[in-house]
């Protein structure tokens, strides 16, 4: 009794005296001082200083109940996650929004103290609020592990005790004298708080599940029910799933996420096969398509020459360029002899190209292979991004010639301005010259 007076004529921070009145509208006044005084001596805080560090970053969630007890690679833990309070962190969360709120906590990331990276192994499997707080189970493998300790070595040893929620209040905030109303809250992760962490609410807290389940006290009756194994609902109307007695509701929902599952694994299947295969053809077309076999292919093989090669002016075999046809190619045109696997590496590389010589430009070079390759993968590469490009090509060259006819009129309209220039010109001197005309005329007629 000497002590609890003694902690009564303590001097109480405003902030802790909030706290005070948080764990006594709880528990009842007398028991809610009680946890309160043995909350801040297993804290180690100082009570007549302000509650510093609070790292609430928003709150949330909390335990719905059972599910997943009865495996043994992992353990279950209940959390009362956030309640109908005004946060240390001043955020106020009310009743309803809470109820709206705290399944959107199911599936969210779990963190230690705000600042890790999601923990692997850690995952909040329900969510709902009850009794007065948002509750929700999570499920912690026994093998998860932060910083070299495992999870659930920390929370039954009490290293980690608080949780502290994230959210985000979509509506925005509203004042109020206890500090902000958050509106439209939608959770967005939960944080487990170890020792040296303050949470925003200190009432949150972190069980393990067995002690809740020894708690209930089951009856004969309740023993006896049927459970769905999906759910954990009871049942009246109920198929067997594997020798598992799950509602008929639960089974199709069951199965078409178990399809998406399978079709989406299978996706994935397909495309590290493609993925694979096109890189083993890449890795055989590289092996087999040497400088030495490049340089002994026919004219015909490639997509573009330069001219100087043509007329004989170099030997360089580097001025032909992007090889695609066989070696038995007899005309460039033809689709048969096309390797398909080097169109598609010339298809990659027609707009990287560049002259070893100066009888073409870039421009020009690039225009041509391009011609030439679209041309074979419209036909061979039916649907790819480059058999749509030969409407392109055509609103190049539509392009190009209307530049040609614009700078022909330019021209032309340049050379009519020029002769109308000398015309007046001309005009200017006859004009002058027709003025003196007249005025010697004047002159004689008066002698």
């Amino acid at each position: 009794m000497k002590k609890k007076a003694e902690q009564v004529l303590e001097p109480l921070h405003p902030d802790f005296q909030k706290i005070l009145r948080m764990f006594q509208q709880r528990y009842g006044k007398e028991k809610g001082e009680q946890i309160f005084w043995a909350w801040v001596r297993k804290r180690g805080l100082d009570p007549d200083k302000p509650y510093t560090w609070p790292q609430e970053s928003f709150s949330w969630a909390e335990p719905l109940i059972r599910l997943y007890r009865e495996e043994e690679d992992a353990k279950l833990y209940k959390v009362e996650a956030l309640f109908p309070v005004s946060s240390m962190n001043n955020n106020v969360y009310l009743e309803d929004e809470l109820l709206l709120a705290a399944r959107s906590l199911v599936g969210k990331p779990v963190n230690i103290n705000h600042e890790s990276a999601p923990l692997e192994g850690v995952e909040i499997v329900g969510a709902e609020y009850e009794d007065g707080a948002v509750e929700c189970l999570i499920r912690v493998r026994k093998d998860a592990t932060f910083e070299g300790g495992k999870i659930v070595d920390m929370i039954d040893s009490g290293e980690i005790s608080h949780v502290s929620i994230e959210a985000v209040c979509q509506a925005g905030l509203e004042p109020a004298d206890e500090g902000a109303v958050c509106r439209g809250l939608v959770f967005t992760g939960l944080a487990l708080l170890t020792r040296d962490a303050l949470p925003g609410v200190p009432l949150t807290r972190i069980m393990p599940v067995e002690k809740i389940v020894e708690s209930f006290q089951p009856s004969d009756e309740q023993f006896t029910r049927r459970l769905c194994s999906l759910c954990g609902r009871p049942v009246s109307d109920y198929v067997l799933l594997a020798n598992h007695v799950v509602h008929p509701g639960c089974a199709r929902k069951f199965w078409r996420i178990a399809m998406d599952v399978f079709h989406f694994q299978e996706g994935i299947k397909m495309e590290c096969e493609e993925k694979l295969k096109q890189e083993e053809e890449k890795e055989n077309v590289e092996r087999e398509w040497d400088t030495a076999f490049i340089n002994k292919l026919p004219d015909a093989a490639f997509a573009v020459i330069e001219p100087a090669y043509q007329r004989g002016e170099t030997d360089d075999k580097r001025c032909r360029h992007l090889p695609h046809h066989g070696p038995n190619v007899k005309n460039p045109n033809e689709h048969s002899s096309v390797d398909l696997p080097h169109l598609r590496n010339a298809l990659a590389r027609m707009n990287q190209i560049k002259p070893v010589t100066d009888s073409i430009s870039t421009e020009e070079l690039r225009r041509r292979a391009k011609q030439h390759l679209i041309r074979h993968a419209k036909e061979l590469l039916p649907g790819s991004q480059w058999a749509d490009q030969e409407k392109l090509l055509l609103a190049e060259k539509l392009l190009e010639l209307f530049e040609a006819e614009n700078r022909l009129l330019t021209e032309q309209v340049e050379q009519v301005q020029s002769k109308l220039r000398e015309v007046l010109e001309e005009k200017k001197t006859l004009e002058e010259r027709l003025r003196k005309a007249k005025r010697y005329s004047r002159i004689i007629v008066r002698i």
